[in-house]
């Protein structure tokens, strides 16, 4: 299943299903409602059930759809969150995941959301999604040498910005500077440490999946 959603409609749904919560970064991005909230409520209503999210009950109530809820629900009712994003500083390009993971009796449940704009892309489908991660997520080409602030500041290519949080700990933030096809990362001292490929790649997919409860075993 997959969903295409407008901030203010994720917003409607969390509400419609009394979710735990709604990270921060999607109210963030949503445009000024309390103006217009009962106009931009119908507008919502309207576009979730042409997208199948929503439906009428037989006293003519709007409900969200079981499939839909069980769909979301990683989103509003989840342990663990990890973020991406990445930007190429030549373009300015910029690419932003959010991914959401539910821990049931079978196992974890992933939701993955591709920020595009206005809207997001929901996806269960984690084999996809993994694809297009991994050349985001390439180790870089070595270890890289001992680099300058300036030096560091004139050649990056690409700012890869990674973050988690799960239900009970402080976030953990990551940033990586491509320089010369090998990352560095920002250390808290704002030192910038070459990071060898094979511990990027540990470092990396571990903080997205959450460690030994991830989607894959790409690592």
């Amino acid at each position: 299943m997959e969903l295409t959603l407008r901030m203010q409609e994720i917003y409607f749904l969390g509400k419609r299903l009394n979710g735990d919560h709604l990270n921060y970064s999607y109210i963030a991005a949503m445009p000024e409602i309390s103006q217009r909230r009962a106009v931009i409520e119908q507008e919502c209503e309207e576009a979730l059930e042409k997208c199948g999210a929503v439906e009428e009950n037989l006293l003519g109530e709007l409900t969200v759809r079981p499939e839909a809820a069980a769909f979301l629900h990683p989103l509003f009712f989840g342990d663990y969150e990890s973020e991406l994003m990445l930007e190429n500083t030549s373009t300015h390009d910029n690419i932003h995941w959010m991914f959401h993971r539910e821990m049931t009796e079978d196992g974890p449940r992933w939701l993955a959301a591709e920020w595009n704009g206005e809207t997001v892309r929901f996806t269960s489908d984690m084999e996809r999604v993994e694809a297009k991660l991994q050349p985001l997520l390439r180790p870089g080409s070595g270890a890289g040498t001992e680099l300058s602030d300036a030096e560091i500041t004139d050649q990056i290519s690409e700012v890869l910005l990674l973050k988690n949080l799960d239900a009970d700990g402080e976030p953990l933030v990551i940033l990586y500077m491509m320089v010369n096809g090998c990352w560095y990362e920002q250390t808290e001292n704002e030192k910038n440490r070459p990071v060898p490929p094979e511990e990027f790649r540990q470092e990396a997919w571990n903080l997205l999946q959450g460690g030994e409860n991830g989607w894959h075993t790409v690592i």
